[in-house]
């Protein structure tokens, strides 16, 4: 069963983005979450993905995602990128955006970093985004305890 020890221990092995790499996505955040939700906003199945009159709210993900991930490439820390991650699952689940959603966004997320960063960036940058992808399952597992009981923490690995 995936953990929130387990999703530390992965995270702590992405490569840590350099300056020049965190200065270009902090320069590119705001354009990436604007492509984001225009590409996005045209699928036929957006309301299956974010639920009800939650459009405004996963355009606010967008650009509180790509913000996050300016400030988190200055200073990394893996323990921050996991405990995140699962309280946006929690949180925006709860509101009835459904886990394809995260899907669906972050793949279109990881076609736009191919389009707008430098191959310099793309090399430090992508591996988060991978790495959120893969976790999706993990992140799924954990909310769902956390939906079911919010005093709930997992069990550490051992």
């Amino acid at each position: 069963m995936a953990t929130i020890e387990t999703l530390y221990q992965s995270a702590k092995t992405l490569p840590v983005p350099d300056e020049k790499a965190a200065q270009e996505f902090e320069h590119l955040h705001l354009e990436l979450a604007e492509a984001l939700n225009k590409k996005i906003d045209t699928r036929p199945d957006l309301e299956k993905l974010v639920g009800k009159n939650n459009v405004e709210m996963m355009h606010n993900n967008a650009r509180n995602m790509t913000r996050f991930l300016a400030s988190l490439f200055h200073s990394f820390e893996p323990q921050v990128l996991a405990d995140t991650v699962i309280w946006v699952f929690t949180a925006y689940r709860s509101h009835g955006f459904h886990v394809t959603y995260w899907a669906a966004n972050l793949d279109n997320f990881s076609g736009l970093l191919k389009e707008k960063c430098t191959e310099h960036t793309l090399g430090q940058v992508l591996p988060v985004v991978n790495w959120m992808i893969t976790n999706i399952p993990a992140f799924t597992l954990i909310s769902d305890e956390k939906l079911k009981n919010p005093e709930y923490t997992p069990p550490p690995d051992h």
